[in-house]
């Protein structure tokens, strides 16, 4: 198994039979909650998706994870999800298949999803690779694997320590 992060993402790519694209917590209608807390910003969504299409291409992965929080608003849908949700995995789906770990934010985002791309809330192998959102404990059967998680925004920077 190699893991490789994609610079231009975030994201990272794990190839093992299948290459396997991990993005997490991209939030999507983020702008409304802020707006309701005085802080008005145009929505960020078709950037949010050309970035991630971008890497896809980059990276021409098999499988498309998003580790959760694909949706912002808890526990409701805003409309600005409504709006932007069906467009973005559209998109995505033309590329690659996708799939979705639900993670906190995500409340109702079956509804958005085909068959057999809702994966469970908590975790789910792939290729010997556990894959998790964070906000639950790993199910049993990723115990003793590595275990790429979401939810906690992590940022990493490769490169030398000066």
């Amino acid at each position: 198994m190699h893991l490789t992060f994609i610079s231009s993402g975030p994201c990272l790519v794990v190839e093992g039979e299948q290459r396997v694209m991990v993005i997490a917590d991209l939030h999507f209608g983020i702008e409304t909650d802020y707006a309701r807390h005085g802080v008005h910003i145009p929505s960020q969504g078709r950037r949010r998706i050309d970035r991630a299409l971008a890497c896809v291409r980059e990276a021409s992965p098999d499988l498309l994870v998003l580790l959760g929080d694909v949706k912002h608003s808890i526990p409701i849908t805003t409309r600005q999800e409504y709006r932007e949700l069906p467009d973005a995995l559209d998109a995505f789906r033309k590329l690659v298949p996708v799939r979705v770990v639900p993670g906190n934010h995500d409340g109702g985002i079956e509804r958005f999803l085909g068959d057999g791309e809702l994966l469970p809330a908590k975790g789910a192998v792939i290729d010997g690779v556990g894959y998790l959102h964070g906000h639950t404990a790993p199910s049993a059967a990723l115990l003793g694997r590595l275990i790429l998680p979401g939810h906690l925004h992590p940022v990493v920077s490769v490169g030398a320590v000066s």
